[in-house]
């Protein structure tokens, strides 16, 4: 059996009176196998496009936002790219008396902000045994911007990276199950405006359970500790950041429901 395909596009518009507009459209399709019914499938995908257009009431300030997803699920894996491009003016804050003058007028027609989004997501999750579970979420995300802000220009970049491997599980304990959980969060952040460039790692580790008490009351314990490390290249970026931050954070929690 071949895939089973369904379209669903869609066309929205929206118009106001005066000068605000918006226009919207969208869409989507979707595909999974094999199709028969009952039967969970092994391969899913999604492939989705959107696009906005707004001049957002305001003189210079129109937006033009394009949206491009793909999702692709084999099993108990998945794998996700998203691409969005932003366009966006920037008109500047208004005082009282212009506001009441005229709100839709702007303090400049030069001032702008695009930016364009890259993200791999990633993840998968494997069953241990009967009662315990491993799941990895790996992420991968990079902007690139241009724009002029007070008449000043600047270039931006983003990198950021992600890996958070998790363990979770169910101990049964005479009528009841408490719920174990235990992980690690693994993270690393890039930023670059013209020559200021600050970059962050950070790692932590986390432990909880929840300990039922009655059918509808349970106690949640929890407890993670954390690790930041920066490093800065900048004149115009505060510099009485600490290198190292840690922190260690335990939380005790009451849950009725």
């Amino acid at each position: 059996s071949g895939l089973t395909r369904g379209s669903n596009p869609t066309i929205r518009t929206n118009l106001a009176s005066g000068n605000y507009a918006t226009y919207q459209a969208g869409f989507d399709l979707y595909g999974i196998r094999p199709e028969k019914r009952g039967q969970t499938p092994d391969f899913s995908y999604h492939i989705g496009s959107s696009t906005y257009r707004s001049n957002n009431y305001r003189e210079h300030n129109a937006e033009r936002l394009n949206n491009i997803a793909v999702d692709l699920t084999y099993k108990d894996t998945y794998l996700s790219y998203y691409k969005i491009s932003q366009h966006l003016e920037l008109p500047g804050g208004l005082s009282w008396q212009q506001v009441w003058q005229n709100p839709r007028q702007s303090q400049n027609n030069t001032d702008y902000n695009n930016q364009d989004h890259d993200i791999l997501q990633l993840g998968m999750k494997h069953n241990l045994s009967k009662n315990w579970f491993a799941d990895l979420d790996i992420s991968l995300k990079k902007m690139d911007g241009i724009g002029t802000y007070g008449q000043y220009p600047f270039n931006e970049e983003r990198q950021t990276a992600s890996v958070n491997p998790k363990v979770s599980g169910i101990i049964n304990f005479k009528k009841y199950s408490v719920l174990p959980t235990a992980g690690i969060d693994l993270s690393y952040c890039q930023y670059k405006r013209n020559s200021d460039k600050v970059s962050q790692n950070q790692g932590s580790i986390y432990g909880q359970f929840i300990f039922p008490i009655t059918p509808k009351v349970s106690t949640i314990l929890g407890s993670r500790y954390a690790q930041a490390f920066y490093q800065i290249s900048a004149s115009t970026i505060n510099t009485t950041i600490k290198p190292i931050n840690r922190a260690w954070i335990n939380s005790l929690e009451l849950n009725w429901q």
